[in-house]
């Protein structure tokens, strides 16, 4: 940990004006007398602190885009044990999926007071692990809000689709009898399932809002 620090250090570079202010200090600083040295001194000192909280700062910022999750920001999800009441874990859940999991709206039919809703889900990172585990998904409890932000269908759920090359297309059908065509609706997930043939079902967290208009 300490020598991959350190590498990430020796990369940053010093801007050459800042160098250059520097050197000019010492310069004075050695043809000062002594109360000019010390003011001297003091002044190069908060300006040499200043510029080392610069240089941490970023450092910090290269290190954590290399892998550290545990920086806040970071661009990946993370697992969380399920623990019974007596603390024995008896599965596993995917939190924050929503950082590595995209949804899309392929399409948007309305049949009598029937919608089809067709969605795709994206896996940025279909080589990493869940995903490269994953050999189906599907969507429970889903919601549907209005323009207002009212939700008017719930428990919308898309059946088990198979993953290929990280996607999966599922499809599924509810009672839209008060949607109407033109008016902007939003499909809200809050967990995906991951399925694996003689894995228990994982479920993948996160938050999902995807808008549509009904044809």
């Amino acid at each position: 940990m300490k020598n991959r620090f350190e590498e990430e250090l020796n990369k940053i570079k010093i801007p050459e004006e800042l160098h250059d202010r520097c050197m000019k200090g010492i310069d004075q600083v050695k043809r000062s007398n002594p109360k000019q040295k010390r003011e001297a001194i003091k002044g190069l000192t908060d300006k040499w602190f200043a510029a080392a909280a610069i240089v941490i700062c970023v450092a910090a910022l290269v290190f954590g885009s290399h892998g550290n999750d545990a920086i806040g920001g970071s661009v990946k999800g993370f697992f969380r044990d399920i623990t019974n009441r007596t603390g024995a874990v008896t599965g596993v859940e995917y939190e924050e999926a929503d950082k590595e999991v995209s949804v899309n709206i392929e399409e948007a039919v309305k049949n009598g007071d029937t919608v089809i809703l067709d969605i795709e889900v994206v896996f940025e990172n279909p080589d990493d692990v869940p995903f490269s585990e994953s050999e189906e998904v599907s969507v429970e409890n889903a919601v549907v809000l209005d323009e207002n932000g009212t939700k008017i269908a719930e428990g919308v759920s898309f059946p088990q689709g198979k993953v290929i090359d990280g996607k999966a297309r599922i499809q599924t059908e509810f009672d839209g009898s008060n949607i109407s065509a033109g008016k902007v609706y939003t499909l809200s997930i809050e967990s995906i399932t991951s399925h694996k043939k003689a894995d228990a079902p994982m479920e993948m967290h996160g938050t999902w809002e995807c808008g549509f208009t009904v044809e």
